[in-house]
Protein backbone atom coordinates (compact mmCIF):
# COMPACT_ATOMS: atom_id res chain seq x y z
CA UNK A 1 0.00 0.00 0.00
CA UNK A 2 1.16 3.35 -0.73
CA UNK A 3 1.69 6.10 1.47
CA UNK A 4 -0.10 9.73 0.60
CA UNK A 5 3.37 10.75 0.23
CA UNK A 6 4.59 8.27 -2.03
CA UNK A 7 1.75 8.75 -4.26
CA UNK A 8 2.26 12.59 -4.21
CA UNK A 9 6.02 12.19 -4.97
CA UNK A 10 4.91 9.78 -8.02
CA UNK A 11 2.74 11.92 -9.31
CA UNK A 12 5.04 14.61 -9.66
CA UNK A 13 7.79 12.19 -11.23
CA UNK A 14 5.26 10.73 -13.69
CA UNK A 15 5.82 14.33 -14.90
CA UNK A 16 9.15 13.40 -16.46
CA UNK A 17 9.01 10.49 -18.80
CA UNK A 18 12.74 10.47 -18.52
CA UNK A 19 12.37 8.96 -15.13
CA UNK A 20 10.94 5.89 -16.44
CA UNK A 21 10.98 2.77 -17.87
CA UNK A 22 7.55 1.41 -18.63
CA UNK A 23 6.49 1.46 -15.17
CA UNK A 24 9.59 1.15 -13.67
CA UNK A 25 11.29 4.40 -12.25
CA UNK A 26 14.89 4.66 -13.28
CA UNK A 27 16.67 5.22 -9.68
CA UNK A 28 20.31 5.77 -10.95
CA UNK A 29 18.82 8.69 -13.49
CA UNK A 30 16.36 10.45 -10.90
CA UNK A 31 19.22 10.46 -7.96
CA UNK A 32 22.14 11.71 -10.70
CA UNK A 33 19.49 14.69 -11.27
CA UNK A 34 18.67 15.19 -7.93
CA UNK A 35 22.09 16.07 -6.36
CA UNK A 36 22.87 17.84 -9.99
CA UNK A 37 20.13 19.81 -8.80
CA UNK A 38 18.18 19.84 -11.75
CA UNK A 39 16.19 23.09 -11.22
CA UNK A 40 12.68 21.95 -13.09
CA UNK A 41 12.74 18.86 -11.32
CA UNK A 42 13.79 20.46 -7.92
CA UNK A 43 10.54 23.19 -8.73
CA UNK A 44 8.20 20.56 -9.66
CA UNK A 45 9.41 18.89 -6.12
CA UNK A 46 8.88 21.64 -4.16
CA UNK A 47 5.92 22.94 -5.97
CA UNK A 48 3.79 19.85 -3.99
CA UNK A 49 3.10 21.04 -0.59
CA UNK A 50 3.32 17.58 0.99
CA UNK A 51 7.04 16.47 -0.59
CA UNK A 52 8.09 20.49 0.65
CA UNK A 53 7.01 20.34 3.80
CA UNK A 54 8.28 16.85 4.01
CA UNK A 55 11.82 17.10 2.34
CA UNK A 56 12.68 21.54 2.41
CA UNK A 57 13.81 23.96 5.22
CA UNK A 58 12.59 27.40 5.12
CA UNK A 59 15.42 29.90 5.93
CA UNK A 60 15.26 33.54 5.36
CA UNK A 61 17.00 33.32 2.51
CA UNK A 62 15.24 30.72 0.68
CA UNK A 63 14.41 27.31 0.56
CA UNK A 64 16.61 24.09 0.86
CA UNK A 65 15.64 21.03 -0.30
CA UNK A 66 16.66 17.98 1.80
CA UNK A 67 17.86 15.94 -1.39
CA UNK A 68 19.81 13.04 0.55
CA UNK A 69 16.97 12.99 3.21
CA UNK A 70 14.34 12.33 -0.22
CA UNK A 71 16.97 10.20 -2.23
CA UNK A 72 16.76 7.38 0.92
CA UNK A 73 13.69 6.23 -0.04
CA UNK A 74 14.40 6.45 -3.61
CA UNK A 75 17.38 4.94 -3.08
CA UNK A 76 16.07 1.61 -0.97
CA UNK A 77 13.86 -0.01 -3.67
CA UNK A 78 10.50 1.98 -2.24
CA UNK A 79 8.00 0.46 -5.03
CA UNK A 80 7.10 3.54 -7.02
Amino acid sequence: MDTKLLVEIKQVLNQFPEYWEGEMLLKHKLIDDLRGYKKDLLEKLLSNELIKNTYSIKLETGIVFKVDEFILPVDLSVKF
